[in-house]
């Protein structure tokens, strides 16, 4: 069922930007005011639940802003944040930087049965193959063993998420996860969305 039942959001937003220059969430965006607005009113078409924006150590601004827990930092942190404050059983994780993929990553990641349960990680593939772990419904569950690992120092996405037997959901090309991580990147990518806006 579409938006997600019993799910919550989280916007990832907590990434120091190095590569782009500046804070990715407050990048000025066409439909906007800034990418990481966009990226929340996306997600917000997604879930039944609250959407939460995760901003690492950034200066909190909004209620919906968290900070990363005491434990660590980086995405899976910011995973951790929202499932502390969460009071539904699994999570649609976006990260602010792929703006392709909501709504329709997660019309297609809901449909998987295992999904509607909320029992297990459901993660996205690009069509070209390339996984793309933090586009996914993850189960609030998951909690105790995130704490456990990041207490443990681990920080890698992937290798959390292959340690939890995952589903992985092959999008259609008309899904986009690609990545924008510097200027130019940024760029392109607003090009071609003006010559091909989205439907």
């Amino acid at each position: 069922m579409f938006p997600l039942e019993d799910c919550d959001g989280v916007v990832l937003a907590g990434g120091r930007s190095r590569r782009m220059g500046e804070d990715k969430y407050r990048l000025d965006w066409p439909n906007g005011p800034t990418l990481g607005e966009y990226q929340r009113r996306q997600l917000a078409q997604c879930v039944r639940g609250r959407v939460w924006v995760a901003r690492g150590r950034y200066p909190l601004t909004r209620p919906e802003e968290l900070p990363d827990p005491p434990l660590g930092e980086g995405p899976l942190a910011g995973i951790l944040a929202a499932m502390e404050v969460s009071a539904a059983r699994r999570l649609a994780v976006l990260p602010v930087d792929v703006p392709g993929a909501a709504p329709e990553a997660f019309v297609w990641l809901g449909e998987a049965p295992v999904a509607q349960e909320g029992l297990r990680l459901v993660v996205a593939q690009a069509a070209d193959g390339r996984l793309q772990p933090l586009v996914g419904i993850w189960p609030v569950a998951l909690r105790a063993g995130l704490c456990a690992y990041l207490a443990q120092g681990g920080r890698r996405v992937v290798e959390f998420v292959a340690k939890q037997d995952p589903i992985v959901v092959r999008l259609p090309p008309s899904v986009q996860l690609a990545n924008l991580n510097t200027p130019e990147e940024l760029k392109a990518y607003l090009g071609r969305i003006q010559e091909h806006p989205p439907a």
